[in-house]
């Protein structure tokens, strides 16, 4: 992983058990260890400089204009927060990802509204896989068979 999250600070509460347990009940999954691991040594947030996710399956021509590069920007990880109103959580990046019309299954992590990085809970509900999705046709790529394998692929944006 090249993602150091040593430095990186987190608005976020800090994970605890009971934490965990909430959060998965509203959201009606279980989280995966790896994200759980990550959120307890930091619980999300914004990251101190820009990461990229490598891609290395096909992106299919109709999601060709977001992600044809072969690499998908990334700025943040919601962090585990029972608090919905929190921005950097992911009862609140969940929650706006359904408003936007994105299934309940599919938990985001990071987006914008038009574009979304989530867990993918409706083909596995204990390993999900992360996705690509936008939602103004609800078109979606799987990026990483795990989120473990997500965070291989994240990687500091350089500039040519």
């Amino acid at each position: 992983m090249s993602l150091n999250v040593k430095k990186l600070k987190s608005e976020n509460p800090e994970v605890t058990v009971s934490l965990i347990e909430e959060v998965e009940i509203v959201l009606g999954v279980k989280l995966p260890e790896s994200y759980i691991s990550l959120m307890k040594k930091w619980n999300g947030g914004y990251f101190d400089q820009e990461y990229q996710v490598l891609l290395s399956n096909d992106v299919p021509e109709e999601l060709d204009f977001y992600l044809g590069e072969g690499f998908w920007g990334i700025n943040s990880i919601a962090g585990i927060s029972s608090d919905k109103s929190n921005s950097e959580g992911i009862l609140y990046t969940a929650q706006a990802a359904f408003e936007w019309g994105v299934e309940k299954q599919i938990i985001a992590l990071e987006g914008d509204g038009h574009t979304w990085i989530a867990l993918d809970f409706r083909e596995n509900k204990d390993d999900p896989t992360v996705i690509f999705i936008e939602t103004e046709k609800l078109l979606s790529f799987q990026i990483a068979r795990s989120f473990d394998d997500f965070l291989n692929k994240i990687v500091p944006l350089i500039d040519s």
